[in-house]
């Protein structure tokens, strides 16, 4: 179907967009939600993306194609209502778990922090299966699969909506089967029309990027995962120090009710870092006094069963 946004005219799939006007009426009943589109690299992700956006969104512009999560958490915040935030994480290195656990933290804090904007986030990657079950499973309300078909013709989708992105998730992920799931309809097309008026300056930005990517200054981590791992750091440790949790009992927590992965020899390491970098180490005191306590414990039994040899005697001869 022929469809004209903002004086931009293209051929557009015609279920595809009858899905995008209900997620319009979604985030119109106070609701935001999260489209995640993968593909490899040349197959039109990106291209996809802002023209779902531009549907959505009409006032979408370049100046919010994001490339890296920090200027992703800043166009989100300053963002109005009812718009879209684009990133395009294809070019990065989404193998990195820092990069995964970066962006996991971002949409978990943005989607507290900023609900009531209403806001779609687009997020543009090469993997789907690559995403932390956090985000996959409970953040992803739209999954959409872009391939290039086995005679090289590029433009065509699967669609998935919250129920059978699940579905592919947990069945497919084993072997990055996108084939595991049926999509809520047949695989559609759609061409490289980018509805965008300023895409010399999205192409500026995006080889602005990529020279930054081969110096090497993107391989740094976020001033904001610094702090949020900071912060985890410091929990990590007044648990342990206040209440007597465990590696393990902390590790299983985090697994069992966010779908994050700690180990407790992790913990350790962050817990004895904290010790050591305390004038006073208040853990070690603690773990001390307990293990002074268990020996005076012991001790005092050894000698009261010293002190009352006729009471161990009479017990003996009992048995």
């Amino acid at each position: 179907m022929e469809i004209t946004v903002d004086k931009h005219t293209w051929n557009f799939d015609k279920l595809l967009h009858n899905k995008l006007q209900h997620i319009v009426k979604k985030i119109k009943k106070d609701n935001d939600h999260v489209i995640c589109i993968d593909g490899k690299p040349g197959a039109g992700k990106t291209t996809l993306g802002v023209q779902i956006a531009k549907i959505i969104d009409p006032t979408f512009c370049s100046e919010r194609i994001c490339f890296e999560p920090d200027e992703f958490m800043e166009k989100a915040i300053g963002a109005k209502k009812y718009q879209v935030v684009l990133l395009d994480e294809a070019y990065r290195s989404w193998a990195s778990t820092k990069s995964l656990t970066d962006l996991t933290f971002r949409l978990n804090s943005m989607m507290m922090e900023i609900r009531q904007k209403n806001l779609v986030f687009i997020i543009i990657l090469p993997f789907f299966f690559n995403l932390n079950k956090t985000i996959a499973l409970g953040r992803v309300d739209t999954f959409i699969h872009v391939y290039t078909r086995p005679d090289g013709r590029r433009g065509n989708f699967m669609y998935f909506d919250d129920n059978k992105k699940k579905r592919l998730y947990i069945f497919g992920l084993k072997t990055f089967d996108y084939h595991s799931t049926r999509p809520l309809f047949p695989p559609g097309t759609f061409n490289g029309y980018f509805p965008i008026d300023d895409q010399d300056k999205y192409l500026i930005n995006k080889r602005e990027m990529l020279e930054k990517m081969k110096r090497g200054e993107d391989k740094k981590e976020s001033r904001t995962l610094v702090k949020v791992r900071k912060q985890r750091d410091a929990l990590l440790f007044y648990l342990r120090d206040n209440f007597g949790q465990g590696n393990t009992q902390i590790s299983n927590y985090l697994r069992d009710f966010h779908g994050l992965k700690l180990s407790t020899n992790r913990i350790s390491e962050v817990y004895w870092e904290k010790a050591d970098n305390r004038a006073t180490p208040v853990g070690v005191d603690y773990l001390t006094s307990l293990e002074v306590g268990k020996t005076a414990k012991h001790v005092s039994n050894k000698e009261g069963n010293a002190e009352n040899p006729e009471e161990v005697g009479s017990n003996q001869q009992k048995e």
